[in-house]
């Protein structure tokens, strides 16, 4: 489901991903990342990528998961696909991997399933993010339709196809400059979670 869902998304974020601190009980508190370890900004200014997570989805509070820098290369060898593709992403916007953070929310349950993913490269060029992730992730999609809308107050890039046992599989990408977001569940529940996401950024 990962790869074959959204390609370089959730499969990245869900890689080698640890769920924060600050998201926890104190007495179930990953040890290896106290509070006092998540970042409040970027090396650019930039508000953490944690803290622009949604905190409900469809009224369910997701499960949030953050992997940053080389903790994407958690269980990766080098020539695995997914390395290799988020080697070539860096490459392709000037970055290197420390620059990269990454996360999803997630809400699966039996009759409800939904997540925002967000992949940031801090100090990237507003513009040039989607232009190189997009044959990425519809490389992992049979027929893809790739149509652009309007969307819970966001310009969005909007993609229909068909995912992994012939399900039918949506996704809206809204590319907010340093970060792309991608978005799926139902129309309400996604367009709520769009209109909720972090303004876009503006070139200089």
């Amino acid at each position: 489901m990962k790869s074959a869902l959204i390609g370089l998304g959730l499969a990245l974020a869900m890689t080698a991903g640890t769920v924060p601190a600050l998201a926890q009980d104190a007495d179930e508190a990953s040890p290896s990342l106290q509070p006092t370890e998540i970042p409040v900004t970027t090396a650019s200014g930039r508000p953490d990528l944690y803290l622009e997570m949604p905190y409900y989805i469809g009224g369910f509070e997701p499960e949030v998961v953050m992997t940053r820098g080389e903790e994407h290369w958690a269980g990766l060898a080098a020539d695995d696909p997914t390395r290799v593709e988020l080697e070539a992403f860096i490459e392709t916007v000037d970055a290197e991997i420390e620059d990269m953070v990454s996360g999803y929310a997630l809400v699966s349950q039996e009759d409800f399933f939904a997540f925002v993913v967000g992949i940031r490269v801090d100090g990237a060029e507003p513009g040039s993010l989607l232009p190189a992730y997009l044959p990425i992730l519809t490389a992992d999609l049979e027929g893809p339709a790739v149509t652009n809308a309007r969307i819970g107050g966001r310009d969005v890039t909007v993609i229909n196809s068909v995912g992994e046992a012939d399900a039918y599989v949506e996704l809206y990408l809204y590319d907010q400059g340093d970060t792309i977001w991608i978005v799926q569940g139902p129309s309400d529940v996604s367009a709520l979670a769009l209109e909720n996401l972090p303004d876009p950024l503006t070139a200089d």
